[in-house]
């Protein structure tokens, strides 16, 4: 087994001027190993390739991370340690440049546990699925945008919206877009 997470980073073309941290899904529990071929690792790949395409010209880095293990793991957050992990690589590569994280589902969760890092300054959550025990970071200043569907059936809108409602009173910029259609 991997004794450090697999982070994929591509540098634009161009001179670097902002960092995309691209998280995956994974289950409640596992230890068993996230593995390339893994669906939830899979599904984030084309999100990582359109923001390739359409921030390669303006000097985009966009880095994929697959965790350890497929599990969040109770209080554990074993997805949260690698995630931070990745935010220090990233910051050793791309000193001072600033970060946004785009997560599906417990991705998202992952994204909106470590917010608070210094350089992160907008979250894009896909779908999270986050608890109501979650606890809402100080992220003042950033930005926080959600997409959720109404009608989906591992994640709960409801819940998601009362953290938005608790990251605004944070000071955190946010909007929930729902819809019963996705």
């Amino acid at each position: 087994m991997d004794t450090v997470p697999a982070l994929h980073v591509r540098a634009p073309r161009t001179s670097p001027r902002s960092v995309v941290l691209v998280l995956h899904g994974g289950q409640a529990r596992s230890n068993r190993p996230t593995r390339a071929s893994n669906a939830a690792s899979l599904r984030m790949i084309p999100f990582a390739r359109a923001l390739r395409r359409t921030g390669d010209a303006t000097g985009l880095v966009v880095a994929r991370l697959r965790y350890l293990v497929r599990g969040w793991n109770g209080s554990t957050a074993s997805p949260v340690h690698d995630a931070r992990w990745a935010l220090t690589r990233l910051g050793e590569r791309y000193a001072g440049l600033p970060v946004a994280l785009l997560g599906h589902s417990m991705g998202g969760r992952v994204a909106l546990a470590i917010a608070d890092a210094p350089r992160v300054r907008a979250v894009v959550a896909l779908a999270p699925w986050v608890e109501p025990g979650d606890a809402v970071l100080p992220t003042t200043g950033r930005r926080l945008l959600v997409a959720h569907g109404t009608r989906e059936a591992t994640s709960k809108c409801a819940v998601t919206a009362t953290r938005c409602c608790d990251a605004r009173r944070c000071g955190t910029r946010s909007r929930l877009s729902s819809s019963s259609v996705h």
